[in-house]
């Protein structure tokens, strides 16, 4: 007898939350679940990737908790009959409306892929009344666990620490990426252009590198979250007169072909969870340079597979991109050691695995077996 699973999505901003939703209905055994997906927005650009075995129940929202998508959700739910309900991220207050609703006895579990906790408390009382109906929590970061145990004293043994995973697949045949800048001397930056990203220091930074280091050019892969700010961006571009250096690309769906072609990958965040972003620079095995926040520091081996600087810091930024760009040995060395270590412990078949015991534990009258 199959598991019957439904992921539900918050698509509203279509960030890493709603993309590692996918990846993980996509990715589950086939052979052993019944999977569906509903979002709470439309789908936007993760509709093309979801496979085509999933079936897929869109609740567009007319505003912010929208109560008739608790409801119509609801239904679904007490149609269905679910044996697990699986909702990421924001999407945490309508679903447990809608289970509450539904009055079955579906497991529901959350995935809390929060990456402001440094920089944005969560208000307590709203949390802790959620979590309290939960069966459990699955954190994609150590700050994310301690949060859901200390704070919102969610049980231990109903918390997992579950980092998360990307498939990688690069197609540079028949491939023209025309990108701009000249190969060795390429920093790339993939990331959504919002406050927390910190592009600012980045780019303050750059403009340091670029006086000693001429040839360098900085690409931007990301979707504008706050277009406020990308004017700021710019016109501080401009004012800098860096127009020819710095090239934002736009959201791009081929961008491990980009990486392969790139030397140095950053990650400039104020503030992160579990940044899937470093887990695709490292399989490019790029030389990276990120941020002391979330779990950069864990993925990064606290600074053995990759250069870590403070959240903020223009020096400790130069000082770092300038070494990377000026060693290609070191490069190379730093790249092949984060390769190694995401390929061992950040693989899609490392998480399914772990995911498919959680789901074991919470369905113990089940037979899940590991592909």
């Amino acid at each position: 007898m199959t598991i019957r699973i439904l992921q539900v999505i918050d698509t509203l901003t279509a960030g890493g939350a709603e993309r590692m939703a996918v990846s993980i209905a996509n990715s589950l055994p086939v052979n052993q679940f019944n999977i569906s997906i509903a979002t709470t927005w439309k789908i936007g650009d993760l509709e093309n990737q979801v496979a085509q075995h999933i079936r897929r129940f869109d609740f567009p929202a007319r505003f912010h908790y929208d109560p008739f998508v608790a409801v119509k959700l609801s239904h679904l739910i007490r149609k269905e009959a679910f044996d697990l309900i699986h909702v990421h991220s924001n999407a945490l207050f309508v679903t447990v409306c809608a289970h509450r609703l539904s009055l079955t006895n579906s497991l529901l579990v959350w995935h809390d892929h929060y990456g402001r906790l440094e920089t944005r408390k969560r208000p307590v009382l709203p949390y802790r009344m959620a979590l309290s109906e939960l069966d459990g929590v699955l954190s994609v970061s150590r700050k994310l666990e301690n949060w859901a145990v200390r704070e919102m004293k969610v049980p231990q043994n109903k918390v997992w620490y579950l980092p998360n995973f990307v498939e990688f697949q690069t197609n540079l045949q028949n491939h023209d990426l025309n990108l701009p800048g000249k190969p060795g001397y390429r920093i790339v930056c993939v990331a959504n252009i919002r406050k927390q990203k910190d592009h600012l220091t980045l780019i303050k930074a750059f403009r340091q590198v670029k006086t000693v280091i001429p040839e360098a050019s900085l690409l931007l892969v990301g979707k504008v979250n706050e277009p406020a700010l990308l004017v700021e961006l710019e016109k501080y571009i401009f004012e800098q007169g860096l127009e020819d250096a710095i090239h934002f690309l736009g959201q791009r769906m081929d961008v491990p072909n980009i990486l392969q072609v790139c030397d140095v990958g950053i990650l400039s965040s104020e503030s992160e969870a579990f940044p899937l972003v470093l887990i695709e620079y490292g399989l490019a095995r790029l030389g990276v340079v990120a941020t002391r926040v979330g779990d950069c520091e864990e993925i990064l081996l606290g600074g053995d597979a990759g250069m870590l600087v403070p959240p903020g810091s223009v020096s400790a930024m130069v000082e770092a991109m300038l070494m990377l760009l000026k060693d290609s040995e070191l490069r190379r060395r730093l790249g092949d050691k984060l390769h190694g270590h995401v390929s061992r412990n950040y693989s899609k078949q490392v998480f399914i695995k772990n995911l498919l015991e959680i789901y074991q534990i919470l369905l113990p009258h089940k037979e899940i077996e590991q592909p």
